[in-house]
Parts: C-alpha cells; structure tokens; sequence
C-alpha cells in the first residue's frame, strides 16, 4: 500500500519502523560495511530481511547526504566504501540475496 499525503505517511512510517524494529537492526552508528543498512532497506522495500531494493545506489546516496547533513562521522573506510558503492550501483536495483558492496 503506497500511502502519497505526508499527513498519513509519516506516522504509518513510525508504526512501521517501530513494529519491525528496525532502530535494533540498524544500530546507532553507521557501519563500513552496511549490512544493517541493507537489511533494514530490503525489509521497508520487499518485506524481507534480504530482499530486492529498488534504487540501490539512489539508497545510498542519500545516506551518505543524511550523514552528512546530521554531521555524523563517517570513518575514511565508510565514505569510501559509500562512494564506490554509489558509483557502481547509481541507477540500478540490488537482486534479492545480492551483497551490498564488498569493502575494500
């Protein structure tokens, strides 16, 4: 169900976000490696734990810009590892069962 007014959106994404517990899953701090990341996506967008995201690269970018504009610090490991993710996957979606990125 696509729900468009930001009136309904918003508390139906907080009910949604807390009924899946998706704060444990993606911890308080971001992570180089992005699993949680990945996992919390694939469930918000398929329902699944590992699922196919929409958008992946998209995704990332705007974690990345979230961070950012949060002023959270991101380790040289994490902005790398974002970046190139971004890079490869701009435009494309993530197959369900697919790794993230490999860190480097």
């Amino acid at each position: 169900m696509a729900v468009s007014r930001p009136d309904y959106a918003f508390p139906i994404s907080g009910w949604f976000w807390s009924v899946n517990d998706c704060n444990g899953k993606i911890g308080d701090a971001p992570r180089a490696d992005l699993k949680d990341f990945r996992e919390v996506s694939s469930r918000v967008n398929s329902g699944k734990w590992n699922g196919a995201i929409n958008g992946w690269g998209d995704r990332l970018a705007r974690y990345k810009e979230a961070l950012t504009a949060l002023n959270v610090e991101m380790s040289d490991e994490l902005r790398q590892n974002l970046d190139l993710a971004i890079k490869q996957n701009r435009g494309r979606n993530l197959k369900a069962g697919a790794a993230a990125f490999t860190p480097r």
